[in-house]
């Protein structure tokens, strides 16, 4: 859509938060809790969502109505605002929580109607990334080179009893200094490098030494982003709520200055999950956030390639 608008790190942010926070994660969690709450098979009789299958419809067609006027970049656009409703779909529906009351009919809805989205999103994608689509499709469990057509697409006919595959990461995250490596070969393009370090005094620098069992008393989980929105009246702070495999919890951080709350949605973090509670403007805050900081950035730390939340990290 805007030629020769081109950067590293825009590449590294799009390949990261679109790709591997959005589309990977969303395949990646749903697999995982199919898997979990329902053995890795969607029982025969389930039936989708009819709300979530008329925005999908609209999707396609919009989708379809770009690509014939070759604006891909358009559909593209269609498409990825269907992503982002799927992850939210996810977050909203909470199919862990139908689970835990019991309610299998519950869950098997909410994962067929997000599974049943992912294929029709390999179909949809498959003319920009066919490698993608088939991998897509193979986690899904049907078949990485079975072909399919347009008119597959819509939510309608999925298979009975469906057996899935198993989740495995499609986009390892992108580091920023291999990007600003690649980008130094190809004439400097211009990359947001890491702020040098400036030199600190000798006294400075000592820190007390630990031993490795001081070290593992802190209980380090990766986490999946669920919801974030800014503390009202406040600049920096942002309330998040983080899955950590085994629950949720909230959590305040003062990142606001340098992240937006809704580019955070889906994002994997490294998760503080032992830390005594803190209330923050009257809100309490059950865990941290890791982040790396200089004097004037910040940025939160995620593991290299998406796992199951809860992840123990060592």
């Amino acid at each position: 859509g805007q030629d020769g608008d081109f950067a590293f790190a825009s590449l590294a942010r799009r390949f990261n938060f679109d790709l591997a926070n959005d589309l990977g994660n969303l395949l990646n969690r749903s697999l995982s809790m199919a898997g979990k709450f329902l053995g890795g098979k969607i029982p025969g009789g389930t039936w989708a969502d009819p709300d979530v299958a008329q925005q999908l419809e609209e999707t396609l067609k919009a989708t379809a109505e770009a690509m014939e006027n070759v604006a891909p970049h358009t559909a593209l656009a269609a498409l990825w605002a269907f992503v982002g409703a799927m992850n939210t779909y996810i977050d909203q529906q909470a199919p862990f929580r139908s689970y835990k009351q019991g309610d299998l009919t519950g869950t098997a809805q909410v994962l067929y109607t997000v599974l049943g989205s992912l294929r029709a999103l390999s179909i949809a994608i498959e003319p920009v990334m066919p490698s993608v689509a088939a991998e897509i499709r193979d986690q899904l469990g049907l078949g990485r080179d079975t072909k399919f057509t347009w008119d597959d697409a819509p939510l309608a006919d999925l298979p009975g009893d469906w057996q899935l595959g198993s989740p495995r990461p499609i986009f390892p995250r992108i580091d920023q200094d291999k990007i600003a490596a690649s980008a130094a070969k190809f004439g400097g393009a211009p990359v947001e490098a890491a702020a040098p370090v400036a030199e600190t005094k000798a006294e400075e620098k000592a820190v007390e030494t630990i031993t490795y069992e001081d070290f593992r008393k802190v209980d380090l989980r990766v986490g999946t982003i669920k919801t974030a929105e800014r503390v009202e009246n406040t600049d920096k702070l942002i309330k998040f709520t983080v899955d950590i495999g085994t629950e949720e919890r909230i959590a305040i951080a003062g990142i606001g200055a340098k992240y937006a709350p809704e580019e955070l949605v889906g994002r994997q973090v490294i998760f503080g999950a032992n830390l005594a509670p803190k209330k923050m403007r009257g809100i309490e805050s059950h865990g941290m956030l890791l982040a790396a900081s200089t004097e004037d950035d910040i940025v939160l730390l995620a593991p290299s390639r998406d796992i199951a939340p809860g992840a123990e990290v060592r």
